[in-house]
């Protein structure tokens, strides 16, 4: 089951990613991969804590 859930995570962050990427490269940014890799790090953390955070509340 981790796998599993390890697998979704990692296609989701590549997912948001490829989706991210073509923003920056119109806007000429340089490591237009790095970025949008860290971003959609960003945003798949934020999900998850929200998520848990939620999850959690009484």
């Amino acid at each position: 089951m981790h796998a599993c859930l390890n697998s979704l995570m990692a296609f989701a962050i590549l997912g948001i990613a490829e989706t991210i990427q073509p923003v920056f490269k119109r806007f000429q940014i340089r490591y237009h991969g790095a970025l949008s890799a860290f971003v959609a790090l960003v945003i798949v953390i934020s999900l998850v804590v929200g998520l848990l955070l939620e999850a959690f509340r009484e």
